[in-house]
């Protein structure tokens, strides 16, 4: 014959298994009961043992801090969120460990954290771990017969205009200048005035006036 536990002392003695008794069983019972899965509620009602699946959410932990915190889904099944271990700091080296956790190292101060565009200059790492902007990139040549542009993967480009493009110094009297193919800005042919008394344009009057000016500074005295 079997031997018969109240439900009371089976519980007690299969506590430790999260095992629930209501009514009476064998310690035989008790202990093919259990099914070792924390996301079942393990009983045995009027001598059946039975398996209910424990509350979504339910903990089911495995003490391992590197894979989260495990919780039951509805399926009785212990399900493991991996925690991000990532930070998203390319100043970081990120690990984890059971006994220390997750931990993120700042990496040599001077390591490279380029972000992919040359234009803005070569972004480091410093001691503190966070990624410091370079020195951008010098894009105007003070050239104006050139396009300046910078691409973020080939860097700074300076492109001739098309051939013919005005580039004036803002002085008439000395022609007009205009861009050259090989993107040099070629004096034009000086203003003629062929009489100054009868110079009527502004731009001869003007010339005359800069012409005089300058014969007056250069005479001897």
């Amino acid at each position: 014959m079997k031997a018969r536990v109240s439900g009371f002392f089976l519980a007690s003695l299969a506590g430790l298994a999260g095992l629930v008794v209501t009514g009476t069983a064998s310690e035989a019972e008790a202990a093919t009961c259990t099914d070792t899965n924390p996301c079942t509620v393990d009983a045995i009602v009027g001598g059946v043992c039975t398996h209910k699946a424990a509350a979504s959410g339910t903990p089911c932990s495995d003490s391992n801090p590197c894979n989260d915190a495990e919780t039951c889904n509805a399926t009785a099944t212990c399900v493991s969120n991996a925690p991000a271990l990532d930070d998203g700091n390319p100043c970081t080296v990120d690990s984890c460990t059971t006994s220390g956790g997750i931990k993120h190292t700042a990496v040599k101060t001077g390591t490279s954290c380029a972000d992919s565009n040359v234009c803005n200059g070569t972004e480091t790492c410093n001691s503190s771990a966070k990624c410091v902007a370079g020195t951008a990139l010098v894009v105007n040549d003070n050239n104006v017969c050139t396009a300046d542009s910078c691409d973020p993967v080939t860097g700074v480009k300076h492109t001739a205009v098309a051939t013919g493009t005005p580039c004036p110094d803002a002085n008439a009297c000395n022609g007009v200048e205009v861009c050259s193919k090989t993107a040099t800005c070629v004096a034009g042919a000086p203003a003629v005035i062929s009489d100054r008394s009868r110079s009527t344009s502004s731009t001869e009057r003007a010339c005359s006036r800069r012409s005089r000016t300058s014969v007056s500074r250069t005479s001897p005295t």
